[in-house]
């Protein structure tokens, strides 16, 4: 009898959670500052009904509840109890409407229903009067810090039902092993060896410490909020002079860096042409605010390693991040797969050391796999990533050495995985609850219990679980500041 009423209980929790994430979000009619502006209200009720109705709605960003037009992310709601003045105020509402302004776009790009240019036009203008209605509300900014706060990727309602106290103990037995395993394989010689395949990026121009130096402190200084706001031709040049090359370990076709396309409505990876894909983002480090820069390649699938493997399947990836100091040089590097899985992080810089909590913390909870072992300096040349043949593991880190056989990579914004051109039309590589559901792995079906939702699918930026036994994210601004402190 406690066994059906288990039964139950979970099917009904499970049915709450789906029918939550397949939920409309709320018509713009129930805005007040709409009353006055009957055209407004119609065409912007049509657009959230048209986005609706073809699921093109992004995951991409956190909206906020009666503020349609706003989002948010994990760096962004770091700062919602620091806005001590009007300026700290202005400079985050602005962040926070040009993140929702950038995924409106997307979604307006990949309707096959789609608006005219002028329609656009008048709904940004709709939307410019109806924050403007906003403003004016004295309590706007206490309700904006309140829904700014982005919600878990981890499913308490799974970790419940799972028992996880008991269920996460084979769980980090299974990682703790798999952790000490690569451990020993990183940067050894017995696994840098083999066919590969050598990609690397266009080369880069060289720049002066000083000059990279004085832009980080003039992007601060242009930023209330402390943020390192570098133009996109800055930008462009800091991802070029700090693009990685790779090198795969070549079994199959699927160790190959490919450019992410859509064929018959189904997202692919072409590896006739490599790209690596761009993103920049923030962290926030014993009172600075750094700036991160991301490089994302994706292969074809995932081989599987024996008969039944629960983690092979279509669609695999790597993200590649690099921290840099207010000065511009390395602080650290770390990695996971597009799934959040295999978090591992390279210290580079002599001033920080690992933080003594990791290893207390170790005992209770999955900790990232911290590299040290012969980290090549950026000052040496490029950093070139090893990685092993199907499962794609980062197994080394070496100096790049240039060869006439490299392919050069393609850099691409991430943002194209947003709205990528297909035979019906645009669609996301992303659904709206922020997966690739292609990419979708059997582990999931064994380690729900530990509460991240289709556990080794492809995820969207800011959907990135990076911890089965604890309760961590990739984009958390304080992710690096919970591992490491100054020496």
């Amino acid at each position: 009898m406690c066994f059906i009423k288990y039964r139950l209980l979970l099917f009904l929790l499970l049915s709450a959670q789906l029918l939550g994430c397949a939920t409309a979000p709320r018509s713009y009619s129930h805005l007040a500052g709409l009353s006055a502006e009957p055209v407004c209200q119609v065409l912007l009720d049509d657009m959230q009904q048209r986005v609706a109705d073809e699921g093109v709605g992004s995951a991409y960003g956190h909206t906020l509840y009666g503020y349609p037009y706003l989002r948010s992310d994990r760096f962004l709601a770091s700062f919602r109890m620091e806005l001590d003045t009007k300026l700290h105020r202005k400079q985050w509402y602005q962040q926070l409407w040009r993140l929702a302004y950038q995924t409106r776009q997307q979604e307006l790009d990949n309707l096959t229903q789609a608006f005219t240019g002028e329609e656009r036009e008048s709904i940004e203008a709709c939307l410019l009067r109806l924050a403007a209605n906003d403003l004016t509300r004295p309590e706007m900014f206490d309700q904006l810090q309140r829904q700014s706060k982005v919600p878990s990727a981890y499913s308490s309602g799974y970790r419940i039902l799972g028992l996880y106290p008991l269920t996460r103990l084979p769980v980090m037995r299974v990682i703790s092993n798999e952790q000490a395993t690569w451990n020993l394989a990183f940067n050894n010689p017995m696994f840098l060896k083999g066919e590969y395949r050598s990609y690397t990026p266009p080369v880069a121009t060289t720049i002066d410490p000083f000059t990279i130096a004085q832009w980080l402190q003039e992007g601060r200084a242009r930023s209330a909020l402390g943020i390192p706001d570098l133009n996109p031709e800055q930008l462009d040049q800091l991802f070029r002079l700090y693009a990685p090359s790779w090198r795969l370990y070549y079994q199959s076709d699927a160790d190959q860096i490919g450019t992410v396309v859509i064929v018959n409505d189904v997202p692919e990876v072409n590896t006739q042409r490599a790209s690596v894909y761009l993103l920049p983002s923030y962290t926030r480090f014993k009172g600075d605010v750094l700036l991160q820069l991301n490089y994302m390649v994706w292969f074809p699938e995932r081989v599987a390693e024996s008969r039944f493997d629960p983690y092979s399947g279509e669609l695999d990836g790597l993200i590649w991040r690099v921290t840099l100091t207010t000065e511009g040089k390395v602080l650290a590097y770390d990695s996971i797969h597009p799934c959040g899985c295999y978090h591992k992080v390279f210290p580079v810089a002599d001033a920080i050391v690992v933080s003594p909590q990791v290893e207390i913390n170790r005992v209770y909870q999955e900790q990232p796999q911290i590299l040290h072992r012969e980290l090549p300096l950026q000052e040496a040349g490029p950093v070139q990533i090893h990685l092993y043949s199907g499962s794609h593991y980062v197994v080394g880190l070496k100096v790049h050495k240039p060869s006439s056989d490299d392919k050069t990579l393609n850099l691409l914004s991430s943002q194209e995985l947003h709205s990528l051109p297909g035979n019906s039309g645009n669609q996301s590589l992303y659904s709206s609850r922020g997966l690739v559901p292609q990419s979708q792995r059997t582990e999931q079906y064994f380690l729900w219990p530990m509460g991240v939702p289709s556990a080794g699918a492809m995820r969207q930026w800011g959907h990135h679980a990076i911890s089965f036994t604890g309760n961590r994210h990739f984009d958390d601004p304080f992710l690096l500041e919970n591992f490491f402190e100054y020496r």
